[in-house]
């Protein structure tokens, strides 16, 4: 599941966050979409990491509709589903 967080890690960098906000939000989303499995396929035991990256869509909605809830600037609402960012403006 490593793999898994460090791809969301990497894929919120590459939106333009900076790599702390990236890291902090995606470890949450991250346990986040674990979560969603656990939900999904009814409990904690046998999830994967195929399970977690199926549950990483609803995760991120999800944290967004309560990061647009509390409002703010939090790293959760710069992150948008498909957006792409660069710090060079590209």
């Amino acid at each position: 599941m490593g793999d898994v967080l460090a791809g969301v890690i990497g894929a919120f960098c590459a939106q333009g966050l900076p790599a702390f906000d990236a890291a902090a939000l995606g470890v949450f989303v991250h346990g986040a979409g674990a979560d969603v499995a656990a939900r999904t396929l009814g409990g904690e035991i046998g999830i994967n990491a195929s399970d977690v990256i199926d549950g990483l869509p609803r995760a991120i909605a999800e944290t967004q509709a309560a990061a647009r809830e509390e409002g703010g600037n939090s790293p959760a609402r710069r992150v948008a589903p498909g957006a792409r960012r660069r710090r060079d403006g590209r």
